[in-house]
């Protein structure tokens, strides 16, 4: 079995409509990185990379949630702030 704890806490990289994750697991590359309830969904999974970035549009990411649960139970409080608006931004995310 994989060792996909992180090496180091997640990257996180607030666009315009988008949100980019960038994960250093101790095994390499981790699995998956997907948008939770999308695995099946072509853009909101990716396999075999460190680095994924989601639409909001297109993987329904909700701005108002803040957590992110990994399969190794880790929680992450994800947030995005822009100063056009006082939205906050993130994701429900999952790595395996």
């Amino acid at each position: 079995m994989r060792d996909e704890s992180f090496a180091e806490e997640p990257q996180v990289e607030c666009g315009y409509g988008t949100i980019t994750i960038n994960v250093k697991t101790r095994s390499g590359k981790p699995s998956y990185i997907f948008a939770k309830g999308h695995f099946r969904k072509e853009g909101c999974m990716f396999k075999s990379t460190n680095t994924a970035t989601f639409t909001f549009e297109r993987c329904n990411i909700n701005r108002k949630r803040e957590l992110f649960i990994t399969k190794v139970d880790h929680a992450y409080n994800v947030r995005c702030f822009y100063m056009e608006t006082n939205k906050e931004v993130n994701a429900e995310l999952g790595v395996r």
